[in-house]
C-alpha cells in the first residue's frame, strides 16, 4: 500500500527462483528499473529472452555494472574466489545461478543445455517408430499451454523432434485441434504413428482423456497416466540430448522450445512435458529382430 499512488515508490528485492517468479513478472510488465548485480560478471546477460551487454542495460539513474572482466566477483572482500567456489559446490549450479548470479538459468542451461540439441534442415523419409504425445491444458489465452509433441526414432537410434503444436485453448477448441492434428499426421505418416494423451490423476482426468479417445475414433490413440515428477520423467530425454542424439527439424517453433528447455525446470514446462512423454513412449517400443540387424549393420549397438 502507498500513501500516495502518484508519488509512492514500489521496490522488489529478491533472488531469482523461476523464470516466472515475481521479478520475471514485473520485468515482463515493463516500466520498472532493474538493478542487476550478479556475483560473477558476464559480458552477456539474458533478460526476458533477450541477450544484452551490461553496458547496454542501464537504469534511469544511469547505473551500469562497472566490471569488465568475465567472472570478476562483485564483493571480493566478503565473497572471494574460495568462498564462491564453496557456495557453488554446496548449492549446485541452478541454485547458485538464482541466488547469487540473479538468473533462473545456470550457465549453459539447467536440466538441458541449449547446445545439446542438433537442428537439421531435413529429416529421414522413414522412421522406426513415431509418436504424437499430448499434454493438455484448458484455459483460453492464459495459464499453461496445451502441447502436442511429434517425436520419432530413426533406424540408427537417433531421436527426432519433428513438430510442436502449442496453444492456450478452451476445451472444445483444444479437442478440435487435436483431431485436426491427428488427421494431418495420419495423412503424412500413416497408421504407423501412434497418438498418446496424458491422463491427469483422478476420475475427472480419466474422463477427459476418454473424451479425446472417443473423438479420435479410428486412430491409434491411447491414454497414459505418468508416474514420478516432471523432472524425473524428463531425465531419459536429457540423457540422450546430452549425447547429441536428439535432433530438431528446423522450424519456427525451435526457438520457443529451446528457450523453455534452457530454463527447465525453473520456467514453463509444457513443451518439455509433452516431448518427454513422447520420448518415453518411443523408447519403450521394442525393436523387431529385423530392426536390430539393420541397426547393427549400420554400425550402431544402441
Amino acid at each position: 500500500r502507498l500513501n500516495d499512488q502518484r508519488t509512492g515508490v514500489k521496490m522488489v528485492v529478491m533472488q531469482r527462483l523461476h523464470q516466472d517468479d515475481l521479478s520475471g513478472h514485473v520485468l515482463a510488465q515493463g516500466g520498472w528499473d532493474h538493478v542487476l548485480l550478479p556475483m560473477e560478471y558476464s559480458p552477456i546477460i539474458k533478460v526476458n529472452g533477450v541477450e544484452l551487454s551490461p553496458q547496454d542495460y542501464s537504469t534511469s539513474l544511469g547505473y551500469v555494472d562497472p566490471r569488465e572482466t568475465p567472472g570478476e566477483l562483485l564483493f571480493k572482500t566478503r565473497f572471494d574466489a574460495e568462498v564462491v567456489a564453496q557456495l557453488k559446490k554446496d548449492l549446485g549450479p541452478i541454485a547458485f545461478a538464482g541466488q547469487y548470479n540473479q538468473s533462473p538459468i545456470a550457465e549453459g542451461g539447467n536440466k538441458f543445455k541449449r547446445a545439446w540439441f542438433v537442428i537439421e534442415e531435413t529429416a529421414p523419409a522413414r522412421f522406426r517408430t513415431i509418436v504424437r504425445y499430448w499434454d493438455k491444458a484448458g484455459t483460453t489465452d492464459a495459464g499453461c499451454f496445451t502441447v502436442g509433441a511429434l517425436l520419432a526414432e530413426d533406424f540408427e537410434g537417433a531421436f527426432w523432434l519433428l513438430d510442436i503444436v502449442r496453444g492456450q485453448w478452451a476445451d472444445a477448441e483444444r479437442e478440435a485441434i487435436i483431431l485436426q492434428t491427428a488427421k494431418l499426421d495420419n495423412l503424412k505418416y500413416g497408421r504407423a504413428l501412434r497418438t498418446w494423451v496424458e491422463q491427469e490423476p483422478g476420475s475427472s482426468g480419466k474422463d477427459i482423456a476418454n473424451q479425446t479417445i472417443k473423438k479420435l475414433k479410428g486412430y491409434n490413440i491411447e491414454a497414459e497416466r505418468p508416474t514420478g515428477d516432471k523432472v524425473a520423467r524428463a531425465g531419459p530425454l536429457a540423457s540422450q540430448a546430452a549425447g547429441g542424439n536428439v535432433k530438431l527439424l528446423l522450424a519456427a517453433w525451435n526457438k520457443t522450445f529451446l528457450d523453455e528447455a534452457e530454463v527447465f525446470p525453473n520456467g514453463p514446462k509444457d513443451q518439455i512435458d509433452a516431448t518427454s512423454g513422447a520420448f518415453n513412449r518411443v523408447a519403450a517400443t521394442e525393436m523387431t529382430a529385423a530392426e536390430k540387424m539393420k541397426r547393427l549393420a549400420a554400425g550402431s549397438s544402441r
